[in-house]
């Protein structure tokens, strides 16, 4: 029987995707989650493509900076220019200077 070659080259699976939630969790590409793995990035589109999981895994982690963002927005709507600058975002034809 003639072994292919190891994916993460002998690495486990469990380390390199560690490594990899690290970066999607801060809103990171998959190109700098295998750079900081230290794989090929065609080495994690393959382990993604066959571990949907993975990759549902890896699109809710990509959303947390955005949602941190709205979190400190809204948290801070009690300071009057934030306030300001919500309304005119979210309502621009109503508060639009």
């Amino acid at each position: 029987m003639i072994a292919g070659r190891k994916l993460f080259g002998g690495r486990t699976a469990t380390d390199v995707i560690a490594l990899c939630r690290e970066v999607w969790a801060i809103g990171g590409s998959d190109a700098e989650a295998a750079a900081f793995a230290g794989i090929s990035a065609v080495s994690l589109c393959r382990y993604l493509q066959k571990h949907p999981d993975i990759l549902e895994l890896r699109n809710v982690l990509k959303q947390r900076p955005v949602l941190m963002a709205r979190m400190t927005i809204v948290n801070n709507l009690h300071i009057p220019e934030i306030a300001w600058k919500y309304l005119e975002r979210k309502r621009p034809e109503e508060f639009r200077r």
